[in-house]
């Protein structure tokens, strides 16, 4: 599927823009982007996954690299599909690969609009409460989906606050429930929407998942990690 993506989707900043151009949007949600390094027009990959990575330092090179099935993607690389595109004889150097690798790697952390984990003893305890609350939830059976057994696990939670009162519904087979008071989450969400970049919002969403972050907004305005 050929098209124009909005970059916001991978948590980039809009001053990314003048740098990163996609060019193929997957079926899974990930890109490929012309990103301009300079006087280059690098080849790169952002997964849905938050996978980010150089494919070739050109167009040309990536022509050629398609053509042999060598992309690293599997898309590409796995199809039955040949591609016959003309190109030069080339010499791919891994070497100049890794090397704007890292330059991109750097150049995403510029940009992102992800934050980095809050380390604080104070962060670690507010973790630490809130993951028990999510165990006491599922071991409830009040999530449908997932059991604590469960491989992988994640929570959803709707965070709405007014001038006086918090209110918190949670996600299940897609609608939308109110949390039961028993669970004591709001205390501990009044002391987390402390440590939000944005605190003047008046509406969050909180994630748990059995990896242990908790994140609100989509590590957006916190991400906590143990």
């Amino acid at each position: 599927m050929i098209g124009w993506s909005d970059i916001e989707t991978f948590q980039l900043k809009s001053s990314a823009k003048k740098e990163i151009v996609p060019f193929l949007n997957f079926d899974d949600g990930g890109i490929l982007a012309f990103w301009y390094f300079g006087h280059e027009c690098i080849i790169v990959y952002m997964g849905s996954e938050g996978e980010q990575e150089v494919i070739s330092e050109n167009f040309e090179f990536f022509l050629k690299l398609l053509c042999d099935k060598q992309t690293s993607l599997s898309i590409f690389d796995d199809s039955e599909i040949d591609f016959n595109i003309s190109y030069q004889d080339i010499i791919i150097n891994s070497e100049r690969i890794s090397e704007l690798n890292k330059h991109f790697l750097v150049w995403y952390k510029e940009h992102t609009s992800l934050l980095e984990p809050e380390t604080s003893d104070y962060s670690e305890k507010l973790r630490r409460q809130i993951m028990k609350i999510a165990i006491d939830f599922l071991d409830d059976g009040l999530c449908k989906v997932y059991t604590k057994e469960s491989e992988w696990w994640n929570l959803s939670f709707n965070i709405k606050k007014d001038k006086d009162n918090i209110y918190i519904t949670y996600l299940d087979y897609g609608k939308w429930y109110n949390l039961p008071p028993k669970y004591e989450l709001e205390k501990v969400v009044i002391e987390l929407l402390e440590l939000v970049k944005n605190k003047n919002k008046t509406e969050y969403e909180l994630s748990v998942c059995s990896a242990g972050i908790v994140s609100i907004d989509r590590d957006t305005e916190l991400v906590l990690e143990k």
